[in-house]
């Protein structure tokens, strides 16, 4: 793996959070896929069960997805980190 890392860990709590463009950028692709999502499931009117049901899928697939990304190009490992600790 290279030495290229989109994100940085939370300086408090967990997780990571975007440390250049690149990780900005894959944040804002995720945006657009549960916007997208939301405008083809519910713009019709009542949205349905399959309607919800795509919608939920199509969320929780794009999150896994991120997650991922984020997990493989953090600089550092995910902990939870407290701010009480660094006093």
């Amino acid at each position: 793996m290279s030495g290229d890392h989109w994100f940085e860990p939370k300086p408090v709590g967990y997780g990571a959070r975007p440390a250049n463009w690149k990780g900005w950028a894959a944040l804002l692709v995720f945006i657009a896929v549960v916007a997208v999502l939301a405008i083809v499931c519910f713009a019709a009117g009542v949205p349905t069960g399959t309607d919800v049901a795509v919608f939920v899928a199509g969320t929780l697939v794009a999150t896994v997805a991120l997650v991922v990304v984020a997990r493989v190009k953090t600089r550092g490992a995910w902990r939870w980190r407290s701010r009480s600790a660094d006093r």
